[in-house]
Parts: C-alpha cells; structure tokens; sequence
C-alpha cells in the first residue's frame, strides 16, 4: 500500500510538472534495484536491430557560460553476423544528421547507407591502428546537405 501510495504521489508531481528531487540518501536507501544480479553476457538477439543515438556536444566560453548546443542523431541498423552471412556485424549508418547550436537538422550524405562490418578486436585497434578498425578518412572534410563544411573538430 505505502508503496502505491508513493508511486501515485510521485506520478501526481510529474503530471503538475514537478519532478522529485533525488538525493544520495534516498538513492542508497532504496539501492535493492542495484543489488540485483544482471547478465549483460546472455545470448544475444539473432534479429535485425534498429538504434536512433542522439548526442549533444556542450561548448562553453573560457568565462565558463555555454554558448552552443550541437547534436548528432544517428539512425542505426544492425544485422547479426550470422544473419548477414558475414564474420561480423553489420551496421548501416541509415542517416547521420547535424544540428549546430540550435540551427536546422541537416543530414550528411557522405555516411547515408554507409556499411561497416564490426569485428571484435583484442586490443580494439587493427593492423593500422584505427579504432574498431574503422577508416578515418570517410569522416574527413564532411559536408552536410546544403553543402556547408562541417568543422574538423565536430567531424
């Protein structure tokens, strides 16, 4: 009962637009959702996969004010190795778009329907010392749709 009665509590906040205030005491109280067990190495899913990833990039002026928000959403396909009859997972990058400091969402057509095949790698470099055996040069001198450069540092 007490339980319910918090959740219709904390649901009536939410709905007034009143979020609670979690702090470290009431986190370590209620810590039994941590102390669970969890198998992150269990079989895994042998059907095609679609992923949309959303990241922000905060800048900030040296004074320690943001001054710009830049998001990357990236619409992601994977198909098992097994699947896609390959010695690795496929991913197709569907669409990768940018949105500079609040701009228009523009997509970058060099990475449409771009294929990579992920092989698990030892140290997570290949022979030529890229990441996850990932080609650099396909992320250098990018351009959105409109044809605008995007800057090295954001590429």
């Amino acid at each position: 009962m007490k339980n319910n009665m918090m959740l219709t509590f904390l649901s009536l906040m939410m709905v007034c637009g009143m979020a609670p205030v979690l702090t470290a005491e009431s986190v370590v109280s209620n810590d039994a959702i941590l102390r669970q067990t969890f198998k992150l190495g269990g079989k895994r899913s042998q059907q095609t996969q679609y992923f949309l990833m959303e990241s922000k990039l905060l800048t900030y002026a040296l004074d320690g004010k943001r001054v710009g928000t830049d998001v990357f959403r990236l619409r992601l396909k994977c198909v098992p190795a097994k699947a896609a009859g390959k010695d690795g997972d496929e991913y197709t990058c569907a669409a990768f778009t940018v949105q500079m400091s609040g701009g228009p969402e523009v997509e970058v057509p060099a990475l449409k329907n771009w294929t990579y095949v992920f092989k698990t790698l030892p140290t997570g470099l290949d022979e030529k010392g890229q990441v996850l055996g990932i080609e650099h040069a396909r992320f250098e001198n990018l351009v959105d749709a409109g044809g605008k450069a995007i800057p090295p540092d954001k590429s």
